[in-house]
């Protein structure tokens, strides 16, 4: 369900990793930014561990909280311990809108943080910032 755009190449694209357990999020975010971005999506740890071994992945967009006992949070401790993945920009994409869980994300490993609900150009925005190229 990707599509191409006039002229343009989806292999030249960067490809971002959605990690969000919630398909109805998932959907709204691959609507945003599928114009743009090859998109690859995972609704666990290992479902998104077998993406990033399979593909190259530029950016992740990580929920924190997934099904099963591995969250998001250990998911990105778990890439920026791997040499093959650290230097990935990850984002923490997450309702949990405290101080102490931009805290905790940020000191799992996730450069960035979004709330939400979010709109288009603040997910927009943030990715561009990491993938500076990719527009």
């Amino acid at each position: 369900d990707y599509h191409f755009s006039k002229g343009g190449n989806i292999m030249n694209k960067p490809h971002i990793l959605i990690v969000e357990d919630d398909v109805d999020t998932q959907r709204l975010m691959k609507v945003m930014l599928m114009k743009d971005y090859q998109l690859s999506c995972a609704e666990t740890y290992f479902g998104a561990m077998h993406i990033l071994e399979d593909k190259n992945i530029n950016l992740i967009l990580m929920d924190l909280s997934l099904k099963g006992e591995k969250d998001g949070l250990l998911l990105t401790s778990v890439i920026r311990k791997n040499k093959k993945y650290h230097k990935i920009p990850i984002i923490a994409v997450t309702a949990h809108a405290l101080a102490t869980d931009k805290e905790r994300a940020l000191k799992a490993g996730c450069n960035d943080y979004l709330a939400k609900p979010f709109k288009k150009y603040q997910l927009v925005d943030i990715i561009k910032i990491y993938l500076p190229e990719s527009n």
